[in-house]
Protein backbone atom coordinates (compact mmCIF):
# COMPACT_ATOMS: atom_id res chain seq x y z
CA UNK A 1 0.00 0.00 0.00
CA UNK A 2 1.43 3.35 -0.99
CA UNK A 3 1.35 6.31 1.37
CA UNK A 4 -0.10 9.61 0.30
CA UNK A 5 2.37 12.44 -0.03
CA UNK A 6 1.10 13.97 3.20
CA UNK A 7 1.55 10.78 5.21
CA UNK A 8 4.94 10.06 3.65
CA UNK A 9 6.20 13.53 4.45
CA UNK A 10 5.09 13.21 8.06
CA UNK A 11 6.90 9.92 8.45
CA UNK A 12 10.15 11.25 7.04
CA UNK A 13 10.01 14.28 9.30
CA UNK A 14 9.58 12.14 12.41
CA UNK A 15 12.35 9.79 11.34
CA UNK A 16 14.71 12.68 10.61
CA UNK A 17 14.10 14.04 14.09
CA UNK A 18 14.95 10.66 15.56
CA UNK A 19 18.20 10.40 13.64
CA UNK A 20 19.28 13.88 14.68
CA UNK A 21 18.89 13.11 18.37
CA UNK A 22 20.34 9.64 18.64
CA UNK A 23 23.97 10.24 19.49
CA UNK A 24 23.36 12.97 22.00
CA UNK A 25 20.92 10.80 23.96
CA UNK A 26 23.08 7.68 24.03
CA UNK A 27 24.01 6.31 27.43
CA UNK A 28 27.66 5.28 27.30
CA UNK A 29 28.74 2.55 29.66
CA UNK A 30 32.52 2.80 29.58
CA UNK A 31 35.29 5.35 29.36
CA UNK A 32 36.29 4.02 25.95
CA UNK A 33 32.81 4.65 24.63
CA UNK A 34 32.79 8.13 26.15
CA UNK A 35 36.07 8.93 24.42
CA UNK A 36 34.73 7.48 21.18
CA UNK A 37 31.70 9.74 21.42
CA UNK A 38 33.88 12.78 22.06
CA UNK A 39 36.00 11.98 19.01
CA UNK A 40 32.82 11.61 16.95
CA UNK A 41 31.57 15.00 18.05
CA UNK A 42 34.96 16.50 17.18
CA UNK A 43 34.85 14.90 13.74
CA UNK A 44 37.88 12.70 14.46
CA UNK A 45 36.28 9.52 13.26
CA UNK A 46 39.49 7.51 12.85
CA UNK A 47 40.28 7.95 16.53
CA UNK A 48 36.67 7.19 17.45
CA UNK A 49 36.87 3.90 15.56
CA UNK A 50 40.10 3.00 17.38
CA UNK A 51 38.33 3.47 20.72
CA UNK A 52 35.08 1.74 19.77
CA UNK A 53 36.22 -1.21 17.66
CA UNK A 54 37.72 -3.30 20.50
CA UNK A 55 34.62 -2.72 22.63
CA UNK A 56 32.31 -3.62 19.76
CA UNK A 57 34.33 -6.79 19.17
CA UNK A 58 33.70 -7.67 22.83
CA UNK A 59 29.94 -7.27 22.33
CA UNK A 60 29.23 -3.84 23.83
CA UNK A 61 25.86 -2.80 22.33
CA UNK A 62 26.55 0.92 22.76
CA UNK A 63 29.94 0.63 21.04
CA UNK A 64 28.35 -1.41 18.25
CA UNK A 65 25.68 1.24 17.85
CA UNK A 66 28.16 4.13 17.70
CA UNK A 67 30.40 2.26 15.28
CA UNK A 68 27.38 1.64 13.07
CA UNK A 69 26.53 5.35 13.14
CA UNK A 70 30.06 6.25 12.06
CA UNK A 71 29.93 3.86 9.12
CA UNK A 72 26.43 4.90 8.07
CA UNK A 73 27.72 8.46 8.02
CA UNK A 74 30.40 7.46 5.51
CA UNK A 75 33.31 8.00 7.91
CA UNK A 76 35.12 4.70 7.34
CA UNK A 77 33.98 1.17 6.71
CA UNK A 78 31.08 0.57 4.34
CA UNK A 79 27.32 0.10 4.41
CA UNK A 80 27.64 -3.65 4.97
CA UNK A 81 29.74 -3.08 8.09
CA UNK A 82 27.39 -0.35 9.22
CA UNK A 83 24.39 -2.66 8.97
CA UNK A 84 26.31 -5.46 10.67
CA UNK A 85 27.16 -3.40 13.77
CA UNK A 86 23.79 -1.64 14.01
CA UNK A 87 22.01 -4.99 13.75
CA UNK A 88 24.31 -6.58 16.35
CA UNK A 89 23.45 -3.79 18.79
CA UNK A 90 19.72 -3.96 18.05
CA UNK A 91 19.68 -7.73 18.42
CA UNK A 92 20.97 -7.31 21.98
CA UNK A 93 17.96 -5.15 22.76
CA UNK A 94 19.56 -1.69 22.54
CA UNK A 95 16.51 0.48 21.83
CA UNK A 96 18.32 3.31 20.07
CA UNK A 97 19.90 0.89 17.61
CA UNK A 98 16.49 -0.69 17.07
CA UNK A 99 14.96 2.69 16.30
CA UNK A 100 17.85 3.48 13.95
CA UNK A 101 17.30 0.20 12.08
CA UNK A 102 13.63 1.10 11.78
CA UNK A 103 14.63 4.36 10.13
CA UNK A 104 17.15 2.60 7.86
CA UNK A 105 14.59 0.13 6.53
CA UNK A 106 11.77 2.69 6.34
CA UNK A 107 13.78 5.11 4.19
CA UNK A 108 15.99 2.61 2.37
CA UNK A 109 19.26 4.04 3.65
CA UNK A 110 21.80 1.83 1.91
CA UNK A 111 19.30 -1.04 1.75
CA UNK A 112 16.03 -1.61 -0.13
CA UNK A 113 12.98 -0.31 1.71
CA UNK A 114 11.55 -3.10 3.87
CA UNK A 115 8.40 -2.03 5.69
CA UNK A 116 8.05 -5.28 7.63
CA UNK A 117 11.54 -4.88 9.08
CA UNK A 118 10.93 -1.17 9.70
CA UNK A 119 7.76 -1.97 11.67
CA UNK A 120 9.51 -4.72 13.62
CA UNK A 121 12.39 -2.54 14.79
CA UNK A 122 10.27 0.52 15.58
CA UNK A 123 7.92 -1.72 17.59
CA UNK A 124 10.80 -3.26 19.52
CA UNK A 125 12.33 0.16 20.16
CA UNK A 126 8.99 1.44 21.46
CA UNK A 127 8.70 -1.60 23.71
CA UNK A 128 12.23 -1.36 25.10
CA UNK A 129 12.75 2.40 25.45
CA UNK A 130 12.39 4.31 28.69
CA UNK A 131 8.64 5.11 29.04
CA UNK A 132 9.46 8.77 29.72
CA UNK A 133 11.97 9.14 26.88
CA UNK A 134 11.34 10.90 23.58
CA UNK A 135 12.72 7.81 21.86
CA UNK A 136 9.65 5.83 22.93
CA UNK A 137 7.22 8.47 21.66
CA UNK A 138 8.97 8.80 18.31
CA UNK A 139 9.27 5.05 17.83
CA UNK A 140 5.58 4.57 18.57
CA UNK A 141 4.69 7.30 16.06
CA UNK A 142 6.88 5.76 13.39
CA UNK A 143 5.50 2.29 14.07
CA UNK A 144 2.01 3.68 13.49
CA UNK A 145 3.06 5.42 10.28
CA UNK A 146 4.72 2.28 8.92
CA UNK A 147 1.65 0.22 9.81
CA UNK A 148 -0.30 2.21 7.21
CA UNK A 149 2.10 0.90 4.56
CA UNK A 150 1.48 -2.75 5.38
CA UNK A 151 -1.08 -5.13 3.97
CA UNK A 152 -2.96 -7.25 6.54
CA UNK A 153 -0.67 -10.21 5.76
CA UNK A 154 2.45 -8.07 6.15
CA UNK A 155 1.14 -6.64 9.42
CA UNK A 156 0.53 -10.15 10.74
CA UNK A 157 4.06 -11.16 9.69
CA UNK A 158 5.60 -8.12 11.36
CA UNK A 159 3.67 -8.66 14.59
CA UNK A 160 4.80 -12.30 14.67
CA UNK A 161 8.43 -11.20 14.32
CA UNK A 162 8.02 -8.77 17.21
CA UNK A 163 6.38 -11.41 19.38
CA UNK A 164 9.02 -14.06 18.63
CA UNK A 165 12.03 -11.77 19.09
CA UNK A 166 14.41 -12.46 21.96
CA UNK A 167 17.60 -10.53 22.81
CA UNK A 168 20.82 -12.03 21.52
CA UNK A 169 22.40 -14.10 24.26
CA UNK A 170 19.06 -15.12 25.77
CA UNK A 171 18.80 -18.85 26.40
CA UNK A 172 17.34 -20.87 23.54
CA UNK A 173 15.23 -23.85 24.57
CA UNK A 174 15.65 -26.79 22.22
CA UNK A 175 15.63 -30.55 22.45
CA UNK A 176 19.01 -32.30 22.36
CA UNK A 177 18.24 -33.64 18.90
CA UNK A 178 17.62 -30.14 17.57
CA UNK A 179 20.74 -28.70 19.16
CA UNK A 180 22.89 -31.34 17.49
CA UNK A 181 21.57 -30.49 14.05
CA UNK A 182 20.49 -32.87 11.30
CA UNK A 183 22.84 -34.41 8.74
CA UNK A 184 20.77 -36.04 6.02
CA UNK A 185 21.60 -38.90 3.70
CA UNK A 186 21.73 -38.36 -0.05
CA UNK A 187 18.18 -37.97 -1.33
CA UNK A 188 16.64 -37.88 2.15
CA UNK A 189 13.74 -35.46 2.59
CA UNK A 190 14.02 -33.64 5.92
CA UNK A 191 10.63 -32.02 6.67
CA UNK A 192 10.46 -28.41 7.79
CA UNK A 193 10.76 -24.77 6.77
CA UNK A 194 14.34 -23.53 6.62
CA UNK A 195 16.64 -21.05 4.93
CA UNK A 196 19.44 -22.22 2.66
CA UNK A 197 22.67 -20.27 2.88
CA UNK A 198 25.29 -22.24 0.95
CA UNK A 199 26.25 -25.60 -0.56
CA UNK A 200 29.49 -27.58 -0.46
CA UNK A 201 30.70 -30.54 -2.52
CA UNK A 202 32.43 -32.42 0.30
CA UNK A 203 30.47 -33.56 3.34
CA UNK A 204 33.45 -32.77 5.58
CA UNK A 205 33.15 -29.10 4.63
CA UNK A 206 29.60 -28.74 5.96
CA UNK A 207 30.42 -28.12 9.63
CA UNK A 208 33.28 -25.66 8.93
CA UNK A 209 31.04 -23.78 6.50
CA UNK A 210 28.33 -23.53 9.16
CA UNK A 211 30.91 -22.17 11.61
CA UNK A 212 31.98 -19.58 9.02
CA UNK A 213 28.39 -18.51 8.45
CA UNK A 214 27.79 -18.18 12.19
CA UNK A 215 30.82 -15.91 12.47
CA UNK A 216 29.88 -13.85 9.41
CA UNK A 217 26.19 -13.43 10.19
CA UNK A 218 26.56 -13.16 13.96
CA UNK A 219 23.27 -12.92 15.83
CA UNK A 220 21.19 -13.56 12.71
CA UNK A 221 21.66 -17.31 13.22
CA UNK A 222 21.02 -17.33 16.96
CA UNK A 223 18.45 -20.00 17.85
CA UNK A 224 18.66 -21.65 14.42
CA UNK A 225 19.91 -25.20 13.96
CA UNK A 226 22.05 -26.58 11.15
CA UNK A 227 20.47 -28.99 8.68
CA UNK A 228 22.57 -30.52 5.90
CA UNK A 229 20.48 -31.65 2.95
CA UNK A 230 22.44 -33.84 0.52
CA UNK A 231 21.28 -34.08 -3.10
CA UNK A 232 22.57 -35.86 -6.19
CA UNK A 233 22.60 -33.45 -9.14
CA UNK A 234 23.61 -36.02 -11.68
CA UNK A 235 26.53 -34.91 -13.84
CA UNK A 236 27.22 -32.05 -11.41
CA UNK A 237 27.78 -34.49 -8.57
CA UNK A 238 26.55 -34.59 -4.99
CA UNK A 239 26.07 -31.30 -3.13
CA UNK A 240 25.50 -30.78 0.57
CA UNK A 241 23.18 -27.84 1.19
CA UNK A 242 23.73 -25.78 4.34
CA UNK A 243 20.36 -24.86 5.82
CA UNK A 244 19.17 -23.28 9.07
CA UNK A 245 15.88 -23.49 10.90
CA UNK A 246 13.30 -24.46 11.76
CA UNK A 247 10.83 -21.61 11.11
CA UNK A 248 7.16 -21.62 12.01
CA UNK A 249 6.10 -20.42 8.55
CA UNK A 250 7.42 -19.20 5.20
CA UNK A 251 6.84 -15.56 6.11
CA UNK A 252 9.20 -15.75 9.08
CA UNK A 253 11.84 -17.51 6.97
CA UNK A 254 11.46 -14.94 4.18
CA UNK A 255 11.88 -12.07 6.64
CA UNK A 256 15.09 -13.62 7.96
CA UNK A 257 16.39 -14.09 4.42
CA UNK A 258 15.67 -10.45 3.62
CA UNK A 259 17.93 -9.33 6.45
CA UNK A 260 20.68 -11.82 5.62
CA UNK A 261 20.72 -10.77 1.97
CA UNK A 262 21.42 -7.22 3.10
CA UNK A 263 24.60 -8.62 4.62
CA UNK A 264 25.69 -9.84 1.15
CA UNK A 265 24.99 -13.49 1.91
CA UNK A 266 22.91 -15.71 -0.40
CA UNK A 267 19.71 -16.94 1.18
CA UNK A 268 16.57 -18.70 -0.02
CA UNK A 269 13.57 -20.26 1.69
CA UNK A 270 13.11 -24.03 1.43
CA UNK A 271 9.98 -25.92 2.41
CA UNK A 272 10.20 -29.67 2.75
CA UNK A 273 7.06 -31.74 3.43
CA UNK A 274 6.90 -35.29 4.66
CA UNK A 275 7.05 -37.73 1.71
Amino acid sequence: MRLTLQRGTALIAVIAGLGAGLIGATHLATAGEEEGREFMQAGEYGKAIQELQPLADQGSPTAEYLLGEIYFGGHGGDMQQALKWMTASAEQGYAQAQARLGMIYAKGLGVPINNVEAYRWFALAARGADPKAQLKTISEANRGAIAKRLSPAERSQAEALVEDWRPAGAPVIATPKQSEGVIGQVGQVIPGIRIQLAAVKNADEATPEWARLQKTLGTQLDGLVLTVESVDLGTKGIYHRIQAGPFTDKAAAAAKCAVIKQMKQDCLVVVRKKP
